[in-house]
């Protein structure tokens, strides 16, 4: 449930990749991937408290009926901001060359099996998905710390 909450500074660092091409794309899209990471959190503490509290499906999905605007709002609506945002940022990143193509092919077939994998609660699914998301990721990340570190040490 946690996890979704690190994706939003992963998020700033990706948008800040494209905003010198597209800003306002950067702007704009940025607080919907956010929203979108909140979701997420939001739907993993709904399935920890549900299990904690042995509250079963059924009851789970009437309760949230109650409340249709809330549920919406906080889960249905904006919970498909995060695979969303993967996406067409890493549309955005391939049509700007912004990165290398293998980068924004991987990242988008791990922004497409995202929610494959995680509504069919498919373990093996969710591995490949996070392996697709996590091999690119860590490479952009590599890259902007060694440009940070190489930009550090020429003004030392």
């Amino acid at each position: 449930m946690l996890d979704m909450l690190f994706w939003i500074p992963a998020f700033m660092a990706l948008f800040s990749l494209v905003k010198d091409k597209t800003p306002r794309y950067a702007v704009w899209a940025l607080p919907f991937a956010i929203l979108g990471c909140l979701a997420g959190a939001n739907f993993g503490f709904a399935d920890f408290y549900s299990k904690v509290f042995n509250i079963s499906h059924e009851t789970y999905m009437q309760t949230l009926a109650e409340h249709p605007v809330a549920a919406n709002i906080l889960l249905f609506q904006t919970g498909p901001l995060v695979p969303l945002s993967l996406l067409v940022l890493s549309l955005v990143m391939l049509s700007s060359k912004t990165v290398d193509v293998w980068i924004s092919t991987l990242m988008c077939f791990g922004a497409i099996m995202f929610p494959v994998s995680r509504i069919s609660r498919n373990q093996s699914l969710a591995h490949v998905c996070d392996l697709l998301l996590l091999v690119p990721l860590v490479y952009i990340g590599m890259k902007m710390l060694g440009n940070r570190m190489a930009k550090y040490k020429a003004t030392v």
